[in-house]
């Protein structure tokens, strides 16, 4: 099993990685359970980190949940939204991004 749950200590990532670990006296698992092929362990672990990686945060302190999250052109008009409701009359002037970066929202007036 992949999961440490038993006592049974998580996979050494660069040994799943590249079949061998240098570290001395890694604590890690360097051995695939009987009757498993290294390939399929190799499959399911680096699956497990996919599903991990995208439910942790990026961010301390992050809540939005990752189905929720925009691309960055959608972030960008979001935020405009966001300034145009927070500061109305401070817009009636215009806007100057400064930030660059392919957000891509520009209104010149």
């Amino acid at each position: 099993s992949l999961d440490p749950a038993g006592g049974v200590p998580p996979l050494c990532k660069a040994w799943i990685a590249a079949g061998r670990c240098a570290r001395s006296g890694c604590p890690y698992a360097h051995a695939v359970p009987e009757g498993a092929s290294i390939g399929s362990v190799r499959y399911e672990w680096v699956q497990q980190r996919r599903a991990q990686r995208i439910m942790r945060p990026s961010t301390e302190g992050d809540t939005v949940h990752y189905t929720d999250k925009q691309s960055a052109k959608r972030r960008a008009a979001v935020f405009c939204d966001w300034l145009r409701a927070t500061f109305p009359s401070q817009l009636q002037r215009g806007v100057i991004d400064v930030a660059g970066g392919p957000g891509g929202i520009e209104v010149k007036s």
